[in-house]
Parts: structure tokens; C-alpha cells; sequence
């Protein structure tokens, strides 16, 4: 087991900006761009060139400005420094244009930013309420952007307009006839281009709406979840904190991302950086099933990062913690899934960084398929020295059956019905998280508590001990404790999962429930064969390994 270092994030290094480079002070009544002096941002901004410095003096400034040319924007410092309202705050672009400018941002502090639209989008859109980065001509990657020592916080994005949609292919049928439409994206920064944070704090930032039906990415939007565009995110010491992808009022079906969402083909980097303490949530009472069979999709999920298909993911030394995932739908069924973070079928590379204490609730009327998680991936990962500790999840199905996954879910068969190729997981920890069922009036199961397998994957040396599996229900069949591995659909062709532990220990795990509970594996359950070598299977309550 390789040691850790816990990643300390100095807020004060986060606010306290250095303006390195700068020439020259600017006075407090000057907006200095090379030797010449303006009394307003956008007039700075208007008359800057390509390769020019633009500095900006302590104070408090307008929002609702604009860069359009390839320059530095360098201000006193985020504390002292700050660009207030508009919306958003700071665009950067210009709409349709054929390429899009190469900007830094540098030292200051974008706020109070409120979006209800977005140029980019149908007017039943709303991104970007504290940095908007515009995409170039036909949906092209728009500018390279890099933020430093700064703050972006208190924006929100909250849709005036909603699309009514007629019925047809695709169109969700709602109770009284198909869903409406609105989303709100990205209120702290909506990234249609290749933007990097550097020693940046984005807080506190909201996607809503009494119209939202779609609320992604409350601090940070890269993308669209309906494709079309292409854009990276890298974030290089920096902390994604205390943002909230927020759905619910009579529309909302859909949370996902509440501090971070990227959608499909986009990639995502985070190196010595933390996304800590964001919620994605949805409270509806829209049911999960319509008086003909016709289901209803609501789902809440990745409380600190979405990411989509096709989207390749590196996380170094990185902290992805105390983030929650929350459904609240006394009508609805299934919907809450994955607490800290959710990687579809692209490439995944973790490497010295933790999923630890995230929290993931569902209080439905049922939760047949399968909710739960809090660490998930959906293609090929090679994991190193990484910790899964401490994340909760607890599914209550008030009128139905419950049921859950583990922690940690290597899922590509079970969501792709391929096997992409092995994922390895070494040196790592996955331990005392727990997973909790209530189905006072329905039956209870449970496939892994502290990782559920549904893929080829390898455990080389890694640790599964003190995960717990507690179902309060009237019947129950509880299986892995420490790790379930299978096909999780039977009604799929699913190729075989592999699962080979090597050198690696499943200890001290427990499956609980009520009198007369099936269970299964308190270590290990599995319904193909595994391989085994050099693995200890001990200290696990009921029993050690079911089907090995």
C-alpha cells in the first residue's frame, strides 16, 4: 500500500492572487492597456489588442463584459479585484466567429452573475453565469482559456423560456403528455472551448429554476450533454466546493453534476485538485411508471463529477470527497446513482487520489433497478494507489422493492453489453463504506457492498475490508459484501465478467438483514468463476466466498 499525502488546499493561496508579469501598477482610476489609461473594463477591453496586458486596479467593477481579442486580463488579486454581475460575468468570444481568441485571466473575482438564456443555444437554455467560453463557428472548439488565482462564485443559471415539445420518437411522455424542456448549464462556468484552472476556487454556484427540467454542472458545464460540441477541462490545483446542480419545482426530472458536469467527447484532467462538498439534486413528483406501463426516466447523479461517453478522465493526486447525490420522489422509482463520481465508457487514469465520504440517499416509492454508488466507471481504467473510504449510500423504497450496488462499480458489460478490455486496479484501499436498503413493505437486494463488478477487471494488490451491507425489509438477498461479481442483467447478452484478485485481501466485511435474508458472500459473491492468487478471503460475516 503506498502511502498517502493528503492534498492541502489553502484557501488563501486561492484568493491571495499574485499578479505575475505585470509591468506596471494600474492606479485606482485607471484601467491601464500598455501606457494608456481607460475609465471602464469594456473600454479597456474594446481598445486591447492581440498579445496585450489589461490590468485592472482593486475595486469592484460591473460584470457583463467581453473579450474578443487574444490578451491578459490581470487584476489586484481575487480578493481585491472584482467583476460583479451581468450574465454572465465575462464572456469570452464572439458568437460564429470562424476562431476564437487565446486568453489568460488573472487575479480577480467573478460574482453575482445571473443567466436566464444562452447565445449559444435555444432560448430554453441557460450557461454561464460567471465565465461563458463561446464555441467557434458550426460547434468548433472555441478559445484557450486559462483562469489563475482566481475565484469564480455566487452565479447562478436559471432558464426563463421552456421548450413544449410534441409527441414523437425520443419525446418523454410526462402524466400530462410530453415532458417540457429547459436546462440550465454550468452556473459557475459554461466551457465550450479548452480551459484551464490554475490555483482557482469555483464555489458556491447554482444551476435551478421553477422551469428546469435539466439542471448539469453547477460549477462547471464543458460541453453538452446533447453533443455537437467539443471541449476539455483541465484543473491544476485547484477546488470545485459548495456548488449545487439543483431539479425539482413541478418540472425537474434530471440533476446530474453538481460540481462538475462534461459531456460527451470532451475530456477532463485534475491534478492536485479537489471537488468537495456538491450536491446534485432532484425532488419530484413525477412517477416512474404512467398509468399505461410507459415508464418516466428521473435520475439524480454524480454529486461532484459527471463525465460522459466518450471522454477520456485523468485524476492525480486529486480529492473527489463529501460530495452528495440526493433523489427525493415519492412517486418515482430508481433515479439516484453514483455519489462522488460517474465516468462513462472513455479511458480512465486515477492515480494517488481518493473517492472518499460521499453520501448518496433515494427516498421513493420503489427502487427496482439497481441505485446506489458512489465511484463508477463504464470503460477501461487503470486505477493506482487510490483510496474508496467511508461513502454512504441509503436507498428507501416507501411502497416497493429496494435495491443497490456498491461503492465502487466497474459496469462496461453491464452498460456498454461489451467487454472494451481489462481495467486494473493496484495499490488501492476500498473500505467502511456502506450501503443501506428500506423497503418496509417490499423486498430488498443488494449486489456488493464495497464493489460491484460487471466487467474484466483486475485487483492487484488491493484492500477490501469493513464494508457493510444493512437491509431493513421484509425479505432480502444480500450478496458481496466485499465485492459481487456477474452479470447484473440477466436479460442482456452480456459477455462473461472476469475478475482476477491478486495479492489482494477481503476481509472483515458484513452482510446483515432481516430473519430469514438469503445471504451471500460475506467477502466475495460471485456467478462466474474468478481467479484467485495470492488473495486472502477472511474475517468476513456470514461467510467468506459464495461460488468461488
Amino acid at each position: 500500500m503506498r502511502p498517502f499525502s493528503k492534498l492541502l488546499v489553502v484557501m488563501g493561496s486561492l484568493i491571495a492572487a499574485r499578479t505575475v508579469g505585470v509591468e506596471a501598477e494600474a492606479t485606482p482610476s485607471c484601467i491601464a492597456v500598455s501606457s494608456q489609461c481607460y475609465a471602464s473594463l469594456p473600454d479597456a477591453l474594446a481598445a486591447a489588442e492581440d498579445g496585450d496586458v489589461v490590468r485592472v486596479p482593486a475595486g469592484t467593477f460591473p460584470g457583463g463584459v467581453r473579450i474578443t481579442t487574444s490578451i491578459t486580463l490581470v487584476g489586484a488579486g481575487a480578493e481585491q479585484t472584482i467583476l460583479a454581475g451581468g450574465g454572465p460575468v465575462l464572456t469570452i468570444g464572439t458568437l460564429d466567429a470562424d476562431s476564437q481568441p487565446t486568453v489568460t485571466v488573472q487575479g480577480v473575482t467573478l460574482t453575482g452573475g445571473m443567466v436566464t438564456s444562452s447565445p449559444v443555444d435555444d432560448p430554453w437554455i441557460a450557461a454561464g453565469g460567471g465565465l461563458q467560453i463561446l464555441p467557434s463557428s458550426g460547434g468548433g472548439l472555441g478559445g484557450k482559456v486559462t483562469v489563475i488565482d482566481s475565484v469564480i462564485r455566487d452565479n447562478r443559471a436559471e432558464p426563463a423560456i421552456q421548450l413544449t415539445q410534441r409527441e414523437g420518437p425520443g419525446v418523454p411522455i410526462c402524466p400530462e403528455g410530453p415532458c417540457p424542456f429547459a436546462g440550465a448549464f454550468g452556473a459557475g462556468i459554461d466551457n465550450l472551448g479548452d480551459l484551464t484552472l490554475r490555483n482557482t476556487l469555483v464555489a458556491g454556484n447554482t444551476v435551478a429554476g421553477a422551469l428546469t427540467s435539466d439542471a448539469d454542472g453547477g460549477g462547471i458545464n464543458t460541453g453538452r450533454f446533447f453533443g455537437g460540441f467539443t471541449a476539455s477541462l483541465t484543473l491544476d490545483h485547484s477546488t470545485v466546493s459548495g456548488n449545487r446542480a439543483l431539479a425539482g419545482d413541478q418540472w425537474g426530472r434530471f440533476a446530474e453534476g453538481g460540481g462538475i458536469f462534461n459531456a460527451d467527447g470532451t475530456s477532463l484532467t485534475l491534478q492536485h485538485s479537489s471537488v468537495t462538498e456538491n450536491e446534485a439534486r432532484l425532488e419530484t413528483n413525477f412517477p416512474g411508471v404512467l398509468p399505461d406501463g410507459t415508464p418516466l426516466e428521473v435520475q439524480t447523479n454524480s454529486g461532484g463529477v459527471h463525465v460522459g461517453n466518450s471522454s477520456p478522465v485523468t485524476v492525480v493526486s486529486s480529492h473527489i470527497d463529501r460530495n452528495v447525490t440526493a433523489l427525493v420522489g415519492p412517486h418515482a422509482q430508481n433515479g439516484a446513482i453514483d455519489a462522488g463520481m460517474l465516468v462513462g465508457d472513455g479511458r480512465l487514469v486515477m492515480r494517488d487520489s481518493t473517492v472518499n465520504h460521499n453520501v448518496l440517499s433515494a427516498d421513493v416509492q420503489a427502487a427496482p433497478d439497481l441505485p446506489g454508488g458512489a465511484f463508477e466507471w463504464d470503460g477501461v481504467a487503470e486505477i493506482t494507489g487510490s483510496e474508496f473510504v467511508g461513502n454512504l449510500a441509503t436507498i428507501t423504497a416507501r411502497d416497493g422493492d429496494a435495491t443497490s450496488i456498491g461503492a465502487v462499480d466497474a459496469l462496461a458489460i453491464a452498460v456498454t453489453e461489451t467487454d472494451p478490455g481489462p481495467s486494473v486496479m493496484r495499490h488501492s484501499v476500498i473500505r467502511d463504506n456502506v450501503v443501506t436498503v428500506v423497503a418496509p413493505r417490499g423486498n430488498a437486494a443488494v449486489f456488493g457492498g464495497g464493489m460491484t463488478n460487471n466487467a474484466s477487471t483486475v485487483l492487484d494488490e488491493v484492500r477490501i475490508t469493513g464494508n457493510r451491507v444493512v437491509a431493513r425489509s421484509l425479505a432480502a438477498t444480500l450478496q458481496g459484501g466485499g465485492i459481487w461479481n456477474g452479470a447484473l442483467y440477466a436479460d442482456l447478452p452480456d459477455p462473461p465478467s472476469q475478475l482476477t484478485l491478486s495479492g489482494s485481501r477481503v476481509e472483515d466485511n458484513v452482510l446483515s438483514g432481516p430473519p430469514g435474508a438469503v445471504l451471500q458472500g460475506g467477502g466475495l459473491y460471485t456467478g462466474v468463476p474468478v481467479t484467485l492468487q495470492q488473495t486472502r478471503i477472511e474475517d468476513n460475516i456470514p461467510d467468506q466466498c459464495d461460488g468461488c
